[in-house]
């Protein structure tokens, strides 16, 4: 009776556990500064990042372990970058004391590959001294390999992370 109590106890507990909401946070680019055609100025990168659990307050910017990661979706106007399609590079997370995002590095490519390596790339960066969106296409031998994007989009302000994701679709103005 005492193991099949124990059993019971353990697979509600594993139920709980795997019924229990992920944190889901909600970003929102700068409108683009620069373009090049099929991007536009004023277009952006919106999207979401879902996590298995609530980032800590006042966390120092660190890189969060696949293990922790349940999914993203980024748009940026001509692509839609979600794990199933992405290959992450970095995923690096910073909090404020409310636990609001406050410092981040998501850089993701596309896990396909097209004529020559090309590659959809698309980065976000809020880090001191550099906070930028980057988006476009680049020969990448390699997924994470660094190199030049032609055609792209780009702004030098960084975004913000959002309670509403109403912005998460790409579609808003």
């Amino acid at each position: 009776m005492r193991t099949l109590m124990f059993c019971v106890a353990a697979l509600a507990g594993a139920l709980a556990a795997s019924g229990a909401p992920a944190a889901t946070y909600t970003y929102r680019g700068s409108p683009f500064t620069e373009a090049m055609a099929p991007y536009q100025i004023g277009e952006r990168v919106t999207g979401t990042l879902e996590l298995v659990e609530p980032l800590p307050a006042n966390m120092e910017a660190t890189d969060i372990p696949i293990a922790n990661f349940v999914d993203l979706m980024f748009v940026d106007g001509q692509q839609v970058r979600t794990r199933a399609n992405s290959v992450i590079c970095r995923l690096v997370l910073g909090t404020d004391a409310n636990a609001n995002i406050n410092a981040w590095i998501i850089w993701t490519r596309a896990s396909t590959v097209g004529v020559n390596n090309a590659r959809f790339s698309l980065e976000t960066f809020n880090v001191p001294g550099f906070a930028a969106d980057l988006v476009g296409v680049g020969n990448f031998p390699g997924a994470c390999d660094s190199g030049s994007l032609e055609p792209r989009a780009s702004t030098n302000v960084a975004g913000s992370w959002i309670d509403d994701d109403v912005f998460a679709n790409g579609f808003e103005d």
